[in-house]
C-alpha cells in the first residue's frame, strides 16, 4: 500500500517537473473557448486510458467514467412526474449536448469487464446481493441489456463471447448493421459514414 501511494506522489512531482509547463500552454489554449467534439462514455477501469488512445488532446472530449461504461435513464418520478431522478451521466449528457452544442456521443466499454462479468454472473443465477452497491447498480441500469441477451438466447440464435482488443476501435455501420473495427482500409468510408449521419 505504502508503494502504490509513494508511486502516486513520484507522478505528481514528475508532471510537475517535466509535463506541467507543456500542458499549461495546452490548458491556455482552450481556457476561454474550450471546443469539444463528443462526449465519451466509458468504464473506469484502470487499464482504459481513452484520451491515449484516441489520441485526443487537451479541450477535445467531455469524458464521463462509471462501472461498466452505462449511460442510464433519467427517471420521472414525484406526483406530477414533472421531477426526475436522475444521475451524474444523464446530467452529463445534457450538459455536453444542449448546453455545450456537440454532436457525438461516443459508449467504448472494453474485454474483461469486472462489472459486465458480475452483470452476466447475476443474468446466469448469481444470488443478488442487496447490500452490495455495484449490484444494485448493475440489476437498475443493466436490466435492458439483460432483457436484450435474455430474447437473444431464447431466439435461438447463437451468441458467442465477443472479444474486444484494447487496440481496436469499433464503430455502429448503420449502413453494415454491424460494429465494424475501424482499420487503415475502412476508415475514410466509416468517417464519410460518421460525417453524413451528423448532417442529418
Amino acid at each position: 500500500m505504502h508503494e502504490s501511494i509513494k508511486r502516486i506522489f513520484d507522478g505528481i512531482l514528475l508532471f510537475r517537473k517535466f509535463k506541467r509547463p507543456a500542458m499549461v500552454k495546452e490548458f491556455e489554449r482552450v481556457r476561454d473557448h474550450p471546443d469539444p467534439r463528443a462526449v465519451l462514455f466509458t468504464c473506469m477501469d484502470s487499464r482504459l486510458q481513452p484520451s491515449k488512445f484516441m489520441q485526443a488532446r487537451i479541450g477535445d472530449l467531455f469524458v464521463v467514467r462509471n462501472s461498466a461504461n452505462m449511460v442510464p435513464l433519467a427517471r420521472n418520478f414525484g406526483g406530477t412526474a414533472s421531477e426526475v431522478s436522475v444521475t451524474t451521466e444523464p446530467a452529463a449528457l445534457e450538459l455536453a449536448i444542449k448546453r455545450g452544442n456537440v454532436c457525438q456521443v461516443l459508449v467504448c466499454g472494453h474485454s474483461d469487464c469486472k462489472a459486465i462479468n458480475t452483470l452476466y454472473q447475476l443474468y446466469n443465477g448469481r444470488a443478488f446481493d442487496p447490500e452490495s452497491p455495484m449490484d444494485h447498480w448493475l440489476r437498475h441500469n443493466g436490466h435492458l441489456s439483460i432483457q436484450k441477451l435474455d430474447k437473444l438466447v431464447k431466439s435461438g440464435e447463437s451468441c458467442k463471447k465477443l472479444e474486444f482488443a484494447s487496440e481496436n476501435g469499433y464503430f455502429f455501420s448503420k449502413r453494415q448493421e454491424r460494429f465494424v473495427a475501424i482499420d487503415e482500409d475502412n476508415a475514410s468510408s466509416l468517417l464519410k459514414e460518421a460525417l453524413c449521419s451528423v448532417d442529418d
